[in-house]
């Protein structure tokens, strides 16, 4: 199965495990969770093929929250 199709699967099921952090992820799984992206990125900075993205607390879900991908440079 695609990894983008097997994310969205299972996007709920993994983000809902880190309410209020920065996530990353990679193969499904995630790999580090972080306070601020600054230091998740910190974190990640050797790895490629990771999708980064906010894991909002209940509240936040509320208003919505922010996605973002890392992809090699």
């Amino acid at each position: 199965m695609e990894k983008a199709t097997v994310l969205i699967k299972r996007y709920d099921e993994l983000m809902n495990k880190h309410p209020g952090k920065w996530v990353a992820i990679t193969d499904d799984k995630v790999i580090a969770t972080a306070e601020n992206i600054e230091e998740l990125t910190q974190k990640i900075k050797e790895l490629n093929d990771v999708f980064v993205a906010y894991s909002p607390t209940p509240q936040e879900k509320k208003v919505g929250y922010l996605l973002q991908t890392r992809t090699p440079t």
